[in-house]
């Protein structure tokens, strides 16, 4: 009788877990195509942007609400290609590394022209050693240093710069981010490299989500055999620095 109820309960184990694994494999199916169709009324109100902007009968407070929107549009779509790639890394498809030679320094300034673009009003610097080549992904460290620099942006202390740098050293390339503000509590900072983290800072009032752009982050810097580091002090300010090899 003993073995006959660990029989029902190892099965009982089982089956609830075979019913988890499909419960997520739905939520991440779900999440996938809900991603990828909100795409389509975001590019319809891009385009609709961009015939209003055309007006030459704006009146300041009309231009001033296009440029508030620009900013929710372009951090709607910043959070629906996280929202993406999470779904890709929940599947088990994982971070595809396609490796090919490149110059980081360049790849890093076009990056950061491109941000400043979207961003006029943040002051974005960077300084970066010349000719730093390798063999990594394109498209994936420009993912991965957007993410970082927007990050920088969205949770900064308002109106401060933002502050890229880039320079070799042993071997490896290293790629930090630094911004002012509230500092990151030494308790999370491993965390908010997870795919599950939310931050409150022990104040549910105060709720502040770093997103799924960090976790993102972590996963292509380790499919490129890096580390990634950081460090938030009060007095410093915070700072992402990315450690790359060089092949």
């Amino acid at each position: 009788m003993i073995r006959f109820n660990e029989a029902i309960d190892e099965a009982w184990m089982i089956s609830l877990d075979h019913f988890q694994q499909k419960l997520d494999q739905s939520k991440n199916w779900f999440l996938g195509v809900l991603g990828h169709d909100l795409r389509n009324p975001i590019s319809a109100v891009y385009g609709a942007q961009a015939i209003l902007k055309l007006s030459q009968n704006l009146s300041e407070k009309e231009k001033g609400i296009l440029q508030r929107s620009d900013f929710s549009l372009k951090r709607m779509t910043e959070l629906i290609n996280n929202l993406l790639e999470f779904t890709e890394l929940n599947l088990g498809r994982g971070v595809v590394i396609n490796r090919s030679l490149i110059d980081l320094s360049e790849h890093s300034e076009k990056i950061v022209q491109e941000i400043q673009l979207a961003y006029p009003k943040i002051d974005i610097t960077i300084d970066t050693t010349d000719n730093i080549k390798g063999k990594w992904d394109a498209s994936r460290l420009e993912q991965m240093m957007t993410n970082l620099i927007t990050n920088a942006i969205h949770h900064g202390e308002p109106g401060s710069p933002v502050k890229v740098n880039l320079n070799s050293k042993e071997g490896q390339a290293l790629f930090s981010v630094h911004n002012q503000g509230t500092p990151i509590p030494e308790g999370i900072k491993d965390k908010i490299f997870t795919d599950r983290f939310t931050n409150n800072n022990e104040d549910t009032t105060k709720e502040k989500n770093y997103g799924l752009g960090l976790y993102i982050v972590k996963e292509i810097v380790e499919g490129h055999e890096g580390k990634i580091e950081l460090t938030s002090t009060q007095e410093e300010g915070t700072t992402f620095t990315v450690a790359l090899p060089i092949h």
